[in-house]
């Protein structure tokens, strides 16, 4: 790997991240400008989803079929 795309994965783990204080709209808008995390981010959400939906958690289910919408819109 180069140092190119060694600092686009960086800079994709670093949007992934969240950070104290952080702006939820913000989080995922930055995340959906960027293929590579948001391509991490979606499958990170379906696999809440799942597995939300195996625990019958309805308030995780809501939670991560919000946020998927928000990922895909």
């Amino acid at each position: 790997m180069d140092l190119k795309h060694s600092d686009e994965l960086i800079f994709s783990i670093d949007l992934l991240t969240k950070k104290e204080g952080y702006n939820y709209e913000t989080y995922i808008s930055n995340i959906k400008e960027n293929k590579p995390a948001l391509i991490v981010k979606v499958a990170d959400t379906l696999s809440n989803l799942e597995q939300s939906i195996k625990d019958c958690n309805l308030k995780f289910i809501l939670k991560y079929n919000n946020q998927l919408k928000l990922l895909t819109n």
